[in-house]
């Protein structure tokens, strides 16, 4: 019980507990887990091997630093320092440049796979989910869970891997600096009280350099809530006022928008010239203790190793590192302030995401049936309102196949939202408008499950062929030459009979629309 209790005292295991169960929240408790098994067993095979070539690496590197030293002291030659050099070149560093080159890419390319397979679970299933979750066949989109947000999805996403990325690189520096730990018993052995000595003095600067640091890092965090906040505003103002620049030309309105651009630019310049500032003290601070305070404390501990003899000049790098990463171990909570208040920052941001996918989730969908037999869209008892309109009641409606129908009536007065309720049917079931509450429902019975809505604005995607949009498929070119003989004929077929390439075409529908306004209050 001490023992973990003392382990999640010194290192951020809740804050990783946490993590996981927010990313698991998006992919999955199960399928995080196992791949957090395998990325683990390659990260741990990679770093802990890396550890125990460093060794050796960093011992050969202090020889040929004595060696330097040796030369100036008349013990050895500039000539026999020069081979020296060569061949550690040749047997040491090189062959350590490629082992770690190697081992770190295997381990760099496992990870990238990780965060780009769970990075899909946020920016995509979560907005685009399944039908069910045996199913590849996408359902409703959630993306009125984004609309709104004072952040985009690409600030989602960015706190979602920057979450990951912190709680992975803390176990893969443990990982990496375990070989150099397993030489502190050796040391406790041979000079138990100048380690136990020197450790609580080097904790005690440690917990007072945090201190100072904890304070800084919690302004800087709000510094950068407030800065990413004015960004997306800005990002938003900007894509909205580029899209509408035809009304702000001809309302005379540049003046205005000019004025509300400049003012986002002058408060986040200031704001992010604070930030800087403080960030670079903060910067400051930590490079002066480890230069002037950190690294004498660890140099008489290895001078009295020195001097006892339990340690040889080439070692002297090697059991630097050793105390720095004892250290490190014992204070990691303290020394990663900054970047777990970064990711309690992010974590939150995810958070907000999650609650709104929740939110969209919640408003439900209509309890209808589907009846193949039918012969009429049937709506029984139905009272619903939407927001501060006035509730609409419809006691009993019946649309019958084969024939065409006008809702009329006055905005807000809620045929769009009917038509968000009935389009919450049938196979491709969206969930309700925002606001939609629905306070009777006695039955609701289709004739089919294709409900489809053709608003006054249709969706036209970006990047995309006109033809693989009405093809409903981006890679409709690598269809068989029999299909796309099909679909050509059937687009040809139905752009005739809308009259798309007749030379009176525009006519046409102009007098069917005005014959159709005079016979379509019967169908009402």
């Amino acid at each position: 019980y001490l023992a973990n209790a003392a382990l999640r005292y010194l290192l951020p295991i809740e804050e990783l507990e946490e993590a996981f169960e927010l990313l698991s929240t998006f992919v999955g408790a199960t399928e995080l887990l196992e791949q957090s098994k395998r990325l683990f067993f390659i990260t741990a095979l990679t770093q802990v091997s890396l550890g125990f070539v460093g060794i050796n690496f960093i011992r050969q590197g202090q020889y040929r630093k004595n060696a330097l030293i040796y030369v100036g002291d008349r013990k050895e030659t500039a000539r026999g320092f020069t081979r020296l050099v060569c061949v550690y070149m040749v047997t040491i560093a090189f062959p350590y440049m490629m082992q770690r080159t190697v081992m770190e890419n295997i381990n760099g390319y496992a990870h990238g796979a990780f965060a780009r397979k769970i990075e899909r679970s946020i920016r995509l299933r979560s907005v685009f989910p399944a039908l069910n979750p045996d199913s590849t066949e996408v359902g409703a989109t959630l993306l009125a869970a984004v609309d709104g947000s004072k952040y985009t999805m690409e600030s989602y996403t960015d706190a979602f891997n920057s979450v990951a990325d912190v709680a992975y690189g803390v176990v893969e520096h443990k990982l990496f600096m375990l070989p150099k730990l397993l030489f502190l018993p050796g040391m406790l052995w041979h000079r138990p009280l100048l380690v136990v000595s020197v450790l609580p003095f080097s904790v005690g600067l440690e917990v007072g350099r945090t201190k100072l640091i904890s304070s800084l890092t919690k302004k800087l965090e709000k510094m950068s809530r407030e800065i990413q906040e004015l960004v997306q505003r800005r990002r938003k103002i900007e894509q909205h006022d580029t899209k509408h620049e035809e009304l702000i030309r001809r309302g005379g309105v540049s003046a205005f928008a000019q004025a509300q651009w400049s003012e986002l630019a002058t408060e986040l310049e200031g704001r992010s010239l604070r930030f800087s500032a403080l960030h670079s003290f903060r910067a400051f601070i930590n490079g002066l203790y480890r230069q002037d305070f950190l690294m004498p404390g660890i140099e008489i501990a290895l001078a009295w190793l020195l001097e006892a003899g339990h340690m040889a000049s080439v070692d002297i790098w090697v059991y630097q590192r050793v105390v720095e990463d004892s250290m490190s171990f014992l204070l990691t909570r303290f020394r990663m302030d900054a970047s777990l208040a970064t990711m309690r920052t992010n974590m939150d941001r995810v958070d907000d995401l999650s609650a709104r996918l929740e939110e969209v989730t919640a408003r439900g969908v209509a309890d209808c049936t589907v009846n193949a037999e039918a012969t009429a869209l049937k709506i029984e008892n139905l009272r619903f309102s939407r927001g501060s309109a006035r509730e609409v009641s419809i006691p009993k409606l019946e649309l019958h196949l084969g024939r065409v129908y006008a809702v009329t009536g006055a905005n807000g007065s809620g045929k769009s939202t009917l038509f968000g309720l009935l389009t919450s049917c049938g196979d491709q079931a969206t969930v309700f408008p925002a606001g939609l509450e629905v306070h009777s429902l006695d039955g609701l019975e289709l004739p089919g499950g294709e409900v489809v809505e053709v608003g006054q604005q249709l969706y036209c995607p970006l990047f995309t062929k006109p033809l693989a949009w009405m093809v409903g498929s981006r890679n409709f070119e690598q269809l068989p030459a029999e299909e796309l003989r099909r679909i050509e004929s059937s687009i040809r077929s139905l752009s005739s009979a809308l009259l798309f390439h007749h030379k009176n075409a525009r006519e046409k529908s102009v007098d069917k629309g005005s014959n159709g306004s005079s016979n379509g209050s019967s169908n009402n």
